[in-house]
């Protein structure tokens, strides 16, 4: 049971990754830090993604205006998953 979990969860996590690369930029929107927070809060309880959690911080550093972005894509994520800590990881 726990890896059809973990598939479903990785399945889950493709599939938003696409979405979100398919969806437009707007002042709320940023489909490249919403892929990165995906990916950095994949279903994977045990695994975290540095190099993607590092891309996410570096975007927020570089310049406030991703703050909102970020702020949407974190909450967005919230509503989605069951697991707190899936969705708060990053």
């Amino acid at each position: 049971m726990k890896l059809w979990n973990r598939a479903s969860g990785n399945l889950k996590d493709r599939n938003s990754v696409w979405i979100a690369s398919m969806s437009r930029r707007t002042q709320t929107r940023n489909p490249d830090l919403e892929a990165a927070i995906i990916k950095a809060t994949s279903h994977d309880e045990t695994y975290l993604d540095y190099r993607n959690a590092q891309r996410v911080f570096e975007w927020v550093r570089t310049s406030p205006a991703h703050l909102k972005p970020l702020v949407f894509a974190l909450s967005k994520r919230m509503e989605k998953t069951r697991s707190w800590v899936v969705a708060l990881r990053v």
